[in-house]
């Protein structure tokens, strides 16, 4: 759903999928690392947090990250970011932007071509 297209009926079917899951949270407020607000699922799983972060009018996924929860997480503080990734546009292109390579497949899946921000943040 990061970087597909995808029709407004089917995001707020995955909205109320996620939000759905066993030991989900939703979140009335939450940001990505931009500073982005809109609505927020979680769900805790092996020491982390994740979160989903999707714009409130439109239901369109802004980004996610993850949050250790567990101090026996492999010496990383509880409450710190350990990934996080913003989607910042969407769209359909006859060909990559220059400089784009195209993926190449592996045995292990297809690579992707998107460009992704991911740097550490602090969580207040």
């Amino acid at each position: 759903m990061g970087e597909a297209l995808v029709p407004p009926e089917l995001r707020r079917a995955l909205y109320e999928v996620a939000a759905g899951l066993p030991g989900a949270q939703t979140l009335a407020s939450a940001s990505d690392m931009l500073g982005r607000s809109g609505l927020g699922v979680a769900r805790l799983e092996g020491g982390l947090r994740e979160e989903l972060i999707f714009d409130p009018d439109s239901l369109e996924l802004l980004g996610r990250r993850m949050i250790v929860v567990d101090a026996a997480r492999g010496g990383v503080p509880p409450g710190a970011a350990v990934g996080s990734i913003c989607y910042l546009a969407r769209e359909l292109v006859h060909a990559l932007p220059e400089g784009i390579h195209r993926p190449r497949c592996s045995s292990r899946g297809v690579a992707h071509a998107g460009r992704h921000i991911r740097r550490p943040i602090p969580v207040t």
